[in-house]
């Protein structure tokens, strides 16, 4: 019987050669596909390490400027609020906060009259493009009564570690997400008085940055700015006022952990019809162990399913809906998501008739 089948010259019929090239154009696809992935991973990387490099560029400058300098407006003035690294473009905040050390007092610790011993100053560095968008943030304090610098104060001797209460610590998931620091308070000793530690943070193989200061009388950090996943090391120097530094503490190091845990489910809900066609929703705020990103808020007519997807979304425990309908009753209830996608349950419901 002939043999219907069309074949080429070198033994595989069409159907198979259709399929090997089918199979080899899939091969390719997801060749590529890893490789895109690859790339993009390593772009984030990238991004985030030239971003953690600014914002220590940028402290290191806050720290060679003044106390009575330091506001806000002078900070965007004279480090900028753009930068361009490699293919990446980023935004700089900068926030100025005061900070009291009860311990700086040695003839009454805890009742300091002056309440702003230090200017503690936040640079935000943050970028939208390589997708998905990111920030760093660092951290340091400017002591308001600097003493003259050692060559001039005779002060020679810089601050000590003592051999008890090393450095510990460990990723934690709640109450705060964070890689967690504790050392005992006023751990460091020197002969004119420790004026606050300095903490360093290496991010997987990077080199160690100085992500933030504190006031000796403190004896924890929560580091909050972290990439879930990446091991991180830690380690303190203290710092006197003549500007001697100290040998580095022992380090701790830690892997970051993920945010699952959802945030609580709201409560409280009131819903009040400010005219026919407008209701405004109060609530009490969630909490969330990394904090709240937004409110999904659901509606649906008396006596109708509920729908999946929710009518709009709030960032606060207020919301106006402008979209009711006069002589309408209405079904309204909440949940709460946090930046990792973590949703709360539901919250309880609560029913509106708008008037005419």
């Amino acid at each position: 019987m002939q043999n219907r089948r069309s074949s080429c010259e070198n033994g595989f019929t069409v159907t198979e050669l259709l399929a090997a090239i089918m199979l080899l154009s899939l091969g390719v696809i997801f060749a590529v596909s890893m490789f895109d992935m690859s790339m993009t991973t390593a772009s984030r990387s990238k991004t985030r390490t030239y971003a953690n490099l600014l914002a220590s560029e940028k402290i290191e400058s806050v720290r060679s400027i003044s106390y009575d300098q330091i506001a806000v407006t002078y900070l965007q003035q004279v480090l900028g609020t753009t930068a361009t690294r490699g293919n990446a473009h980023y935004t700089l905040a900068y926030a100025v906060t005061y900070v009291n050390d009860p311990g700086d007092d040695p003839v009454s610790p805890g009742v300091d009259a002056d309440p702003n011993d230090y200017k503690k100053v936040a640079v935000t560095v943050s970028w939208t493009s390589p997708k998905p968008a990111g920030q760093v943030v660092l951290e340091t304090m400017i002591n308001k009564n600097p003493v003259p610098p050692a060559s001039q104060s005779g002060d020679t001797a810089p601050p000590t570690w003592p051999t008890s209460s090393p450095l510990s610590g460990g990723a934690q998931a709640t109450p705060t997400l964070c890689n967690y620091l504790q050392w005992s308070p006023n751990w460091a000793t020197d002969n004119q008085g420790v004026v606050g530690y300095l903490i360093y943070r290496q991010e997987g193989t990077n080199g160690y940055l100085l992500i933030s200061t504190v006031a000796p009388s403190v004896g924890y950090f929560q580091d909050i700015y972290y990439t879930p996943g990446l091991l991180y090391h830690y380690y303190l120097k203290a710092f006197d006022a003549a500007g001697l530094v100290s040998v580095a503490s022992n380090a701790v190091m830690m892997t970051g952990l993920a945010d699952t845990v959802a945030p609580s489910i709201p409560t409280d809900l009131v819903a009040v019809p400010v005219s026919s066609t407008q209701v405004k929703l109060t609530w009490t705020a969630s909490t969330d162990n990394a904090g709240v990103d937004h409110y999904n808020v659901f509606r649906t007519k008396s006596g109708s399913a509920w729908q999946s997807n929710p009518i709009a979304t709030a960032t606060s425990p207020i919301f106006y809906d402008t979209t009711a309908t006069a002589g309408t009753t209405y079904l309204y209830r909440l949940t709460a998501v946090d930046a990792a996608g973590n949703e709360s349950g539901i919250s309880e419901q609560v029913s509106v008739t708008t008037p005419y």
